[in-house]
């Protein structure tokens, strides 16, 4: 079967470009890697072996089933597998065949199964604590029990393959309440400046800022009257710069003399990324622990990709969230581990989470609910034509 053969027939106007590279590297052994990584043995191996996604091994079954009696899928599950084993990220060009049905539901699980014990295994190698290894796994189990949950059957889609490519190549990791995401690279419009002392100073850079001290271009913030260019200047006696308090740039320079000053983070410089999963205690107690062991791990496990920091971007960052809810509010006790930068932001985040439960029409907030203290306040700031921008910020390993 050609590419092109298997394209007309899953009615696939399209494929990413490097399947044809890809296509000519398992056009001769495809077939037969398809009757292994379809078969009923090896799935139900890595099930019982990886300890994941136990209860859904009947619906599993079913759809591999339906996989191997069409063979232009057996095809495309193993140029799937391929293009998940690239070394760089696959990005949203790939565009699934569409249908009903398990075959379909499950179609986009196969190309990551054969993966599944090699990443625990590369785990174990570098000595990551076995409860961290079967956590990190969980994921495969938990998109069936989210999908089963709100969609009342489990399916795993193509954006749910997209997404384990970190775990496929040990760049995802859950270490207790959080998860990571390494390397990543956070730093999009400042540098980061640390003087002898230990005090911490961001600056813009290149980039145009709004009045209101937002990034030109976020939501709400995209007049460009009143804006200015901010950009980092440097001498051999000092650094020059507009300083962002909060995620907001001042509209006054500020002078930073050297050497007390130098340059501590750059765009360049890998920073994990902590993804806040929904589930999960949220205290000071709970939250600060899982940091500390995370920096524990990082520094142990993975002394080849030397990290200094970890960063996080999300609506629950948001420096207006300071303005309705309470002081000792879980939310904002996070914050306070961070620094705070810049961020061109959407406006948009919040609402699968504030929200969540409700269908809410965004175009009129006078209908939304207020059943919480955040429900009220980020209501109101709809109703007042503003916007909740989600924010991001840093803290040191």
């Amino acid at each position: 079967m050609t590419l092109e053969q298997m394209k007309i027939q899953l009615g696939m106007e399209s494929v990413p470009e490097v399947f044809e590279t890809i296509y000519d590297q398992v056009k001769d052994t495809w077939e037969e890697r398809a009757a292994l990584i379809l078969s009923d043995e090896f799935i139900t191996d890595v099930i019982e072996k990886s300890g994941q996604m136990t209860a859904y091994i009947d619906a599993i079954l079913a759809g591999a089933k339906g996989v191997r009696e069409n063979p232009a899928m057996c095809l495309l599950v193993c140029i799937l597998e391929a293009y998940m084993g690239l070394d760089t990220k696959p990005d949203n060009s790939y565009i699934a065949p569409e249908g009903e049905g398990v075959t379909y539901d499950m179609l986009h699980l196969f190309p990551t199964m054969p993966a599944i014990l090699k990443a625990a295994e590369n785990f174990r190698k570098r000595n990551v604590p076995a409860d961290v290894i079967a956590n990190t796994m969980k994921i495969y189990t938990e998109v069936f029990d989210m999908t089963t949950h709100v969609y009342g059957r489990p399916f795993h889609s193509r954006q749910q393959m997209l997404w384990k490519w970190g775990p496929i190549h040990n760049r995802f990791i859950r270490i207790d309440r959080f998860n990571y995401d390494t390397p990543a690279r956070f730093l999009k419009n400042c540098n980061i400046y640390r003087s002898v002392d230990g005090d911490v100073v961001v600056l813009a850079d290149k980039v145009y800022v709004h009045t209101s001290g937002r990034i030109l271009g976020a939501a709400g913030c995209k007049d460009e009257e009143g804006s200015f260019y901010a950009e980092v200047v440097e001498t051999d006696t000092y650094i020059e710069g507009y300083p962002s308090t909060n995620g907001l740039i001042a509209k006054e320079k500020v002078r930073l003399p050297k050497p007390q000053w130098s340059l501590s983070l750059t765009p360049e410089d890998p920073v994990p990324r902590i993804h806040i999963p929904a589930e999960g205690a949220f205290d000071d107690e709970t939250v600060g622990a899982a940091f500390e062991r995370a920096k524990k791990i990082f520094k142990e496990c993975f002394p080849d990709t030397p990290c200094k920091a970890f960063f996080c971007e999300s609506w629950l960052m948001s420096e207006q969230l300071k303005d309705f809810l309470k002081p000792d509010s879980k939310i904002l006790g996070f914050q306070k581990w961070f620094v705070k930068t810049p961020l061109r932001s959407g406006g948009a985040d919040v609402f699968d989470f504030a929200f969540k439960g409700h269908t809410i029409d965004r175009e009129h907030p006078e209908t939304w609910p207020e059943e919480t203290t955040l429900q009220r306040g980020v209501k109101q700031l709809y109703l007042n034509g503003e916007f909740l921008h989600e924010g991001t910020g840093f803290f040191y390993i």
